[in-house]
């Protein structure tokens, strides 16, 4: 399913007062809500953002103010409209990939015991699981530079960097367990992944603990 996304590219103080004054003070108030770098789903700011802002217990009078609002923000050049599909995956499937259901299988659940949840899992599994999961779907439709090892003849290989890309995590994960891979490149991957704008809204504990499951999963791959 296609999900409707922005981006800030631009605060409310960057637009001049040519194109700011075409929006009404309420737009121009929700508008500066938002930090530069951002990245959110439209229908997610509409549910969860705008009813800071409006009075109106009408939930129908708050969505068409949202989303008028975010065309206003387009129009001035402050966001960026972009469509993109849904999940490539959805975590019920991400954790049954092998390499993903081994490293999960290393990590604690939770220590209360007869605790019925809903959840698939607990604790630390759940935490660093769907970390993982939100690296995976980062990772969709990117290419990134990696020492590729390719076999030309019997016991003849090739040693190159390539454009790589990968259909998951786990792709990454078994070019890194190759022989001669670079590890560099993959600390580069991980380093550009908790630098990128859709994380530029977390602060650093936050940045940390996405870190942490990314590096431990390297760890375990090696291990196993």
């Amino acid at each position: 399913m296609e999900t409707t996304t922005y981006t800030v590219i631009k605060t409310i103080n960057d637009i001049d007062s040519a194109h700011t004054g075409i929006i009404t003070e309420q737009c121009k108030k929700v508008l500066s809500s938002l930090n530069k770098g951002e990245s959110f789903e439209a229908r997610k700011f509409v549910k969860e953002r705008m009813p800071k802002f409006s009075k109106s217990a009408n939930a129908r009078n708050i969505a068409n103010m949202g989303y008028r609002y975010l065309r206003d923000g387009k129009k001035i050049g402050m966001l960026k409209k972009q469509h993109r599909e849904g999940k490539s995956i959805s975590f019920e499937d991400f954790i049954k990939l092998d390499s993903v259901e081994y490293w999960i299988s290393q990590l604690s659940s939770t220590k209360f015991k007869n605790v019925k949840c809903n959840t698939i899992l607990h604790g630390t599994q759940a935490t660093h699981g769907y970390h993982l999961w939100a690296f995976n779907e980062w990772l969709q439709g990117k290419t990134f530079r990696c020492r590729a090892i390719k076999q030309l003849e019997n016991n003849t290989f090739s040693m190159n960097d390539e454009d790589v890309s990968f259909g998951t995590v786990q792709d990454m994960l078994e070019l890194y367990k190759m022989p001669n891979s670079n590890q560099a490149d993959f600390i580069k991957i991980i380093k550009s992944y908790l630098l990128d704008p859709c994380n530029s809204k977390h602060k650093a504990g936050y940045i940390t603990s996405k870190h942490a499951p990314l590096h431990h999963t390297l760890e375990k791959t090696i291990i196993h």
